[in-house]
């Protein structure tokens, strides 16, 4: 009877030794992929955005505005940085950057012309954006425009009935 118990535990050893390391192996794929996956998903969720659609963005994003902003005439990049986040922020000159401490929304110069980048809601939209006139800048959003306005964010229906309105406590024009 006991040489039967010592197979048995022969054998529960003998198949924890082939189990322990495919385990292992297992874990540390579903680790690497992981690592991968995010990346892929980041590059994903940027080429979604620069297409303009909405996504939802997971991550906190921190506010640290302090104080009202005002319109200077040039303003160096380092005093933006209070007013944008990682969605929010440009890859060269601002044009408008404002935040109510939880809502984002900036208007960033590049090579194609002016763009907005908006984190409002939990959502984030980027499209073209036209200054109208000095310091006004509207964006096309399908079926509703947002107009930029010092410290005034508008989204207006395709009737112009205003839909939301958002009052930047911080902002900067250039």
């Amino acid at each position: 009877m006991q040489e039967g118990g010592q197979g048995a535990r022969r054998a529960l050893r003998s198949m924890f030794a082939v189990l322990l390391p495919l385990i292992c192996t297992v874990l540390a794929l579903v680790l690497v992929g992981g690592y991968f996956f995010s990346g892929k998903l980041k590059h994903s969720t940027e080429m979604e955005l620069k297409a303009g659609t909405i996504a939802t963005l997971k991550e906190p994003v921190p506010s640290s505005a302090q104080s009202q902003a005002s319109t200077p005439a040039a303003v160096p990049a380092q005093e933006w940085n209070h007013l944008i986040n990682s969605v929010t922020h440009c890859h060269g000159e601002y044009a408008y950057a404002g935040t109510d401490g939880t809502d984002y929304v900036s208007i960033c110069v590049t090579p194609e012309g002016l763009l907005y980048q908006g984190y409002v809601g939990n959502g984030i939209l980027r499209r073209p954006a036209i200054e109208v006139s000095p310091g006004v800048f509207e964006v096309n959003a399908g079926a509703h425009t947002i107009r930029v306005n010092d410290a005034m964010v508008e989204v207006l229906d395709e009737l112009g009935d205003l839909k939301l309105e958002l009052q930047m406590s911080e902002w900067l024009s250039r």
